[in-house]
């Protein structure tokens, strides 16, 4: 996860369409393959029997409140979901200053 560019992410025109405990992303990858997870911090986490991963970013200055290991809802594509938080954490994105919760989907 070191490099998100790398993964492909939904149009910033849909983000509305979006919400992790009631606060809208700035990014939200396309679900991808838990296989292709690269870090291996995130590896470690991956249940292989439960779904895709995501990553849903936010501003700096509204971060939702999580932990890691914590089972949610979201909204994904104005589809209710519910996923593991895997690893939150801060970093440079497109020049902007987020914080990044990788989510594995329970279902």
């Amino acid at each position: 996860m070191d490099n998100l560019e790398n993964f492909p992410c939904y149009d910033h025109s849909v983000l509305t369409d979006f919400s992790f405990q009631t606060i809208q992303p700035v990014s939200v990858t396309i679900p991808y393959d838990k296989a292709l997870s690269g870090s291996k911090l995130i590896k470690k986490k991956v249940d292989k029997t439960k779904g895709d991963l995501v990553v849903y970013s936010f501003h700096h200055h509204t971060t939702p409140k999580v932990n890691e290991d914590d089972v949610l809802m979201i909204e994904l594509l104005k589809e209710q979901v519910e996923v593991k938080v895997l690893l939150s954490y801060n970093h440079i994105f497109k020049g902007h200053r987020v914080v990044s919760c990788v989510c594995q989907i329970q279902g």
